[in-house]
C-alpha cells in the first residue's frame, strides 16, 4: 500500500491564503544584533514568545532562555544537543534508536519528557506524532540564529505536549546584499565522521519586483558513527533549502527538508552483561532506518499596528524496523494551517498586544507487520493498523503594559477527533472513535519593580493528548487514553545586568491522567500506555551568567525536581507519595568559555545528573536507584583566517555510566540497562566564507 494514497496533500486554499497573508514581506526581525547598542548596552536579542517576533526586555525575557549564534559560536559545542544542554540547562537523555535526536525534557517528565516538551523550528511544530524525538540533528549547529527556551505551559499559543514547555530553533536568514557558505568535516572517536555546510544569499530590491529582493538559504550534513556498542552503528543524511521573496513590510517563503537515517539497534544490557561486557549487543541482527519529508509554506505582512503571518506545513514519513522473525513499516503524514493576526494597537492609552489565531492539523498513520520485510505485500500476520486524527483550535493572548507591570492573559480551545482500526490491541479493538473538547488558559504579571530586577508570576492550564501511536497497541484495555491535563503555577526572580545575570524559577505542576508508557503492564511481558493516577512536578531552577572579564564567560544551571505520585493505585500498588521513575532529583551545568587570544580559544564544561528511580519502579520497591552521574567535556579552537580548528574531548574522565534502565519483573533484584559511550575525542575544521 502507498502511504500517499492515505494521508492527503495540503490543502490548496491553505496555501492559497498563506500566500495572500504573507504578501511581500520584508525580512522579519529575527536577527540578533550583532554589535553593542551606541549606548554600550547589550545587543538587542529578539524572540517569539507570542508568535511574532519581539525584542526582549525586562519584562519578556524572564522564563525565556535565549542562545545566540555567537553564545554557541564560543562554547564547546559540538550538536544541538550540545548546545541545549551547556548552554540551557535542558536534560536530554541517550536515544535508544542509536541516532544523534536525543530526548529533550524540561520539568522533570522522565520517558515521557519528548512527549511535554515541544519542539519547534522557525515557529513550526516538528516534535513526533509517534513517540519519537525531534529531529533536531537536521539543523546543522553553524545554520542555527539562535535557541529559544520556554520553561513552562506554552499550551496556549501551541496546544498538546507544551505542558513542560517550548524550544524554537530559529536558522539564519542572508540579510539583504549578502551572501555567505560554511562548510565543517569532523572526525573522531568509534569511527564517527560528519560533513556540513550551510550557506545563504540574499540580492538588493529590485525594481521590477516591486522593490522586494529575494532571497535563498540552504544546509546540508551526512554523520556516520559506529557509536559506542555493537550493532550501534548509525547512518543519517540531512538537508533542507529555502527561497523566499523580502519586501518593504513583510516576507514570503517556502522551505523544503529531507532527513534520511539507518541505524543498528544493540539492545540492553543485563546487570551482569553491562559489569562484563558493557559494549556488546543483546539484539546483533535489529535495524531501523527512516525516511522524512518537510515542506513549508510561510509569511507574514506588516502594514502600521497590525500583521498577519501564516505558515502551512506538511511532513511525511516512514519508518522501518527489523528483528528476526518481526518486520514493522509505519507511514505517517500530517499536514497543518496556521493563520494568526498580531495588533500592537494602544488600549486606553495604555501599550497592548493582542495576538489572536487558528491552528488546524490532520495526522493519518497506517502500520503493517509481518515475519519479514517480504512479508508485508501477503496477507501479514494483522491487517492494517489505521488510525486518524484532526485537531482544530482557536487561541488569543493579550500583553497590556501599565508602566512597569505586564499582565498577560491567554485561552484556547481546541476540538478533537481519532479513529483507529486497531488490530493490535488486545482484545482486537476493529474500529473506534474519539472526540474530544480541549482547553488551556493562562493568567500572568511580571513587574520590572527596580533597574535591574523583575519578578513575575504565572498560573496556567495544560493538556496533552494521547495520539494514535499512544492509543495502540493497548493491553488488557483497549480503547482510547484520557487526555492528560495539568494546573501550573510558575513564580520567578530576574536581576539582568551587563556582566551579571541570574534567574530563580519556582514551579509546580499537577497532572491529571498523566499518559506514560508502561513496559510490564498486564503482565506477561506486554508493555503499553496508561493514564496514571495523579502525579505532580514541583521545585525550581536556578540560572547564572557572569562574565567577569571581556574574554572570560561563566555559566551556571541547576535544577531541583520532585516528581511523585499525589495518590492513587497503579494496578494493585498504592503508590502515593512515591516518586516518579526516570528523573533525577537533582541536575546541574557549570560552562566556561576562555577567549586565551584574538585566534584561540577554551571551553570546559561539567555536567552533573542526580540519581533516578528505575523504570518499571512506580512502588520503588527495586531497592536499587540508578547512580548519579557526573562528566567533563572540553573543547579547544584555534582561528587561522577564516578557517576554525578544534579538538574536542566528551566524557574526559572516562565515565561508565546510564541514564536509562528498566527493573526486571522476571528476576528480581536485577535490571537491563542502555550504556552511554565513554571517552570520546574529536578533531574539526569549519571554514567560513
Amino acid at each position: 500500500m502507498s502511504y500517499s494514497t492515505v494521508a492527503p496533500r495540503v490543502r490548496l486554499l491553505g496555501i492559497v491564503l498563506a500566500l495572500h497573508g504573507a504578501y511581500a514581506g520584508a525580512q522579519q526581525n529575527t536577527e540578533v544584533a550583532q554589535a553593542p547598542a551606541a549606548n554600550g548596552e547589550l545587543p538587542q536579542v529578539v524572540v517569539t514568545g507570542s508568535r511574532f517576533s519581539e525584542p526582549v526586555n525586562a519584562q519578556t525575557a524572564i522564563g525565556t532562555t535565549v542562545i545566540t549564534a555567537d553564545e554557541i559560536a564560543k562554547s564547546g559545542a559540538l550538536t544541538i544537543y550540545d548546545a541545549l544542554r551547556q548552554l540551557g540547562g535542558v536534560m536530554t537523555r541517550m536515544n535508544l534508536n542509536s541516532t544523534l535526536d536525543a530526548p529533550i525534557d524540561l520539568r522533570g517528565f522522565g520517558v515521557t519528557g519528548d512527549q511535554n516538551t515541544l519542539v519547534l523550528i522557525d515557529g513550526v511544530r516538528v516534535s513526533e506524532n509517534e513517540q519519537q524525538p525531534a529531529r533536531l540533528s537536521s539543523v546543522p549547529l553553524n545554520s542555527i540564529e539562535r535557541i529559544e527556551i520556554l520553561r513552562g505551559s506554552g499550551a496556549v499559543l501551541y496546544g498538546s505536549g507544551a505542558t513542560g514547555g517550548v524550544v524554537n530553533v530559529i536558522t539564519k536568514k542572508s540579510a539583504e546584499g549578502s551572501k555567505n557558505l560554511n562548510v565543517g568535516v569532523l572526525a573522531g572517536s568509534y569511527g564517527t565522521t560528519n560533513f556540513s555546510a550551510d550557506g545563504g544569499i540574499a540580492g538588493k530590491p529590485l525594481v521590477m519586483l516591486g522593490g522586494a529582493a529575494l532571497g535563498a538559504d540552504f544546509a546540508y550534513n551526512k554523520y556516520s558513527s559506529d557509536n559506542y556498542r555493537v550493532n550501534n552503528g548509525v547512518e543519517q543524511e540531512n538537508m533542507s533549502g529555502r527561497f523566499r521573496v523580502i519586501g518593504e513590510h513583510g516576507e514570503a517563503g517556502v522551505s523544503v527538508a529531507s532527513e534520511r537515517s539507518h541505524s543498528l539497534l544493540p539492545g540492553s544490557r543485563s546487570q551482569t552483561t553491562y559489569q562484563t561486557d558493557p559494549r556488546g549487543t543483546t539484539t546483533p541482527s535489529d535495524w531501523a532506518d527512516t525516511d522524512a519529508n518537510r515542506y513549508t509554506l510561510y509569511g507574514n505582512y506588516r502594514w502600521q499596528w497590525v500583521e498577519i503571518a501564516a505558515d502551512a506545513f506538511r511532513r511525511d514519513k516512514v519508518d522501518r524496523f527489523s528483528s528476526p522473525g518481526f518486520f514493522n513499516r509505519r507511514g505517517m503524514g500530517v499536514e497543518g494551517f496556521s493563520p494568526r493576526v498580531r495588533v500592537t494597537a494602544p488600549l486606553f492609552g495604555l501599550e497592548n498586544q493582542f495576538v489572536v489565531g487558528y491552528d488546524r492539523s490532520r495526522w493519518a498513520l497506517v502500520g503493517r507487520q509481518a515475519g519479514s520485510e517480504e512479508g508485508l505485500s501477503a496477507a501479514g500476520l494483522f491487517q492494517d493498523m489505521i488510525g486518524t486524527q484532526h485537531n482544530e483550535a482557536f487561541y488569543f493572548k493579550d500583553d497590556l503594559n501599565i508602566g512597569k507591570i505586564r499582565l498577560t492573559l491567554g485561552a484556547r480551545r481546541e476540538t478533537l477527533k481519532q479513529s483507529m482500526i486497531d488490530p493490535q490491541s488486545f482484545p482486537v479493538t476493529p474500529f473506534s472513535t474519539n472526540d474530544r473538547k480541549l482547553h488551556a488558559e493562562e493568567l500572568g504579571a511580571s513587574w520590572n519593580f527596580m533597574p535591574a530586577w523583575t519578578v513575575y508570576g504565572k498560573v496556567a492550564n495544560s493538556f496533552r493528548i494521547g495520539n494514535i501511536d499512544d492509543n495502540s497497541g493497548r493491553f488488557p484495555t483497549p480503547g482510547f487514553l484520557l487526555p492528560q491535563t495539568s494546573r501550573d503555577i510558575d513564580a520567578g526572580l530576574a536581576y539582568t545586568s551587563r556582566p551579571f545575570d541570574a534567574e530563580l524559577h519556582l514551579f509546580d505542576s499537577r497532572l491529571h491522567d498523566e499518559i506514560m508508557f508502561s513496559p510490564f503492564v498486564g503482565g506477561g511481558g506486554f508493555g503499553s500506555n496508561v493514564n496514571l493516577p495523579p502525579t505532580e512536578r514541583s521545585g525550581f531552577e536556578l540560572t547564572v551568567k557572569w562574565r567577569p572579564r571581556s574574554d572570560l564567560d561563566l555559566s551556571a544551571f541547576y535544577t531541583q525536581v520532585r516528581a511523585r505520585f499525589r495518590s492513587g493505585m497503579t494496578g494493585s500498588l498504592d503508590v502515593t507519595g512515591k516518586e516518579v521513575p526516570i528523573v533525577p532529583r537533582q541536575r546541574a551545568t557549570l560552562q566556561a568559555n576562555w577567549r586565551i587570544t584574538g585566534v584561540d580559544t577554551v571551553n570546559v564544561g561539567w555536567q552533573y545528573i542526580g540519581s533516578q528511580i528505575f523504570d518499571n519502579d512506580e512502588g520503588n520497591t527495586f531497592g536499587q536507584r540508578i547512580p548519579a552521574y557526573s562528566t567533563i567535556d572540553a573543547k579547544y579552537t584555534r582561528r587561522i583566517g577564516n578557517v576554525d580548528l578544534s579538538v574536542s574531548g566528551k566524557n574526559l574522565g572516562n565515565k561508565g555510566y546510564y541514564d536509562y534502565g528498566i527493573a526486571s519483573t522476571s528476576t528480581p533484584g536485577n535490571y537491563n540497562v542502555y550504556p552511554e559511550r565513554r571517552r570520546a575525542v574529536f578533531v574539526s575544521a569549519v571554514a567560513h566564507f
